[in-house]
């Protein structure tokens, strides 16, 4: 009887708690919200959004036609400006597919929460606390003063020390490792989309965005050398930089292949799981990750071992998404003379830097 119990307490799918203002954390728990589960989506301390520009694809995920205030119109070009002045630029072909915008990533997470209010997610403020999880009767979430009974947690920030030992994921956390930085200089100059790859012979490689109002700099070096990377591409562009430049942020490419994204009844998403894309732009792979993770969260909800049941999580990735996670920066040496001369090598490296997209076709 108590068996039955547990099993008929478990059909009823437990509440999930989503930890982080990302948009990938929104976007979860609109998924799950909209297919019927109880979902509070908490803020903590640590969650925060960027206010970096980026591009996004109007057809990704939940935010399809939603409209990003300031964002610039969708462009049908990308030039890529190579050493000794070659300029490679996008064909009329790559205008025939949905066309990217470029906007703030913190309107893309205010958008986001919106349409998680919409699905009925209720939403929470405060310090996050957890008892150990169990397999048959969840986890005990405590926010402030009050106390949810949580089947799964799903988390987009870097957890608090004791919340992530408690949930199993401090370990994992600790394993990334920074392999770039990234730099972000925001001008007032408008100036063409473009890209530099291999900049300064290092490595390192460039982005300019921009919409109507600012035009962002952007450069990815390996660690230590994200400052001669943006002097590199502030003389290509002929951009002059501020006297002062911000502090670069780490950035670990392919993090999510090397960590572990699956805790005791919690799954990592977005930034927590290591998903950032060798281009910066990773509210692609985040948002794909808030995809998979709601899927797997339901089916493992109804399922007899729910742990079990999430390690689907772990395939999911690495055997669908893993690949956009590899960086533009393989192979340089081969790819930049076919980007240069071959117009479908071109558009394929636009559509991954700007559209999220594989090179893998």
């Amino acid at each position: 009887a108590c068996r039955m119990a547990k099993k008929a307490a478990k059909m009823k799918l437990a509440p999930v708690v989503v930890v982080g203002k990302h948009p990938a954390a929104s976007l979860a728990a609109a998924t799950l919200a909209k297919r019927g589960l109880d979902v509070v989506q908490v803020a903590t301390s640590k969650s925060a959004v960027s206010d970096r520009l980026v591009t996004l694809n109007p057809a990704l995920c939940e935010l399809a036609g939603i409209a990003m205030p300031d964002a610039a119109e969708p462009f049908d070009t990308v030039q890529f400006l190579g050493q000794d002045d070659k300029v490679a630029q996008t064909t009329p072909a790559f205008a025939e597919d949905a066309l990217p915008v470029v906007g703030s990533l913190r309107d893309v997470a205010q958008i986001a929460a919106e349409v998680a209010d919409e699905a009925g997610v209720q939403r929470m403020i405060g310090q996050l606390e957890v008892g150990l999880p169990d397999d048959d009767s969840g986890i005990e979430v405590r926010v402030g003063a009050r106390t949810i009974d949580a089947g799964l947690v799903l988390a987009s920030d870097d957890l608090p020390d004791d919340v992530a030992a408690a949930l199993g994921v401090a370990a994992a956390a600790q394993e990334a490792r920074q392999t770039h930085e990234r730099l972000d200089v925001v001008c007032p100059e408008d100036a063409p989309l473009s890209a530099a790859l291999d900049l300064d012979d290092a490595g390192s490689w460039g982005l300019l965005l921009r919409t109507e109002s600012q035009t962002q700099m952007t450069v990815f070096a390996p660690a230590g050398g994200s400052a001669s990377a943006m002097q590199a591409w502030a003389n290509r562009l002929g951009m002059p930089l501020p006297r002062s430049l911000p502090e670069p942020e780490p950035v670990a490419l392919a993090g999510a292949l090397e960590r572990d994204v699956v805790g005791r009844l919690t799954l990592l998403l977005g930034p927590a799981g290591g998903f950032v894309s060798s281009t910066g732009e990773e509210v692609y792979p985040c948002c794909h990750s808030a995809t998979y993770a709601a899927a797997v969260a339901e089916k493992a909800l109804k399922a007899t071992h729910v742990q079990d049941a999430l390690a689907d999580y772990r395939s999911a990735w690495g055997g669908t998404l893993g690949e956009y996670l590899q960086g533009p920066q393989q192979n340089m040496r081969f790819l930049l003379p076919l980007i240069y001369k071959n117009p479908v090598m071109t558009d394929r490296l636009a559509d991954a830097l700007f559209r999220g997209r594989s090179l893998v076709r």
